[in-house]
């Protein structure tokens, strides 16, 4: 169960992290006005399958880096 435990919590924060990305980016580069919601919304549905290709390219990368970096 750890492990599927440990799949889901990396399917919430990639969730929660393209979301957070997506909601600051927008702001800083629109503002925040009339239109940020749905404007978020659709910049998230572009970032959101961006954030999942980029970890599983990335993981490898990562588990690389880990194994070199912390002591066992």
């Amino acid at each position: 169960t750890q492990g599927v435990s440990s799949a889901a919590s990396d399917v919430y924060k990639r969730q929660i992290m393209a979301m957070v990305m997506s909601a600051v980016i927008t702001a800083v580069n629109e503002g925040i006005g009339p239109g940020y919601v749905p404007h978020v919304l659709a910049v998230y549905l572009l970032a959101m399958p961006v954030a999942f290709c980029s970890v599983l390219l990335i993981r490898p990368v990562v588990m690389w880096l880990v194994l070199r970096t912390v002591k066992h």
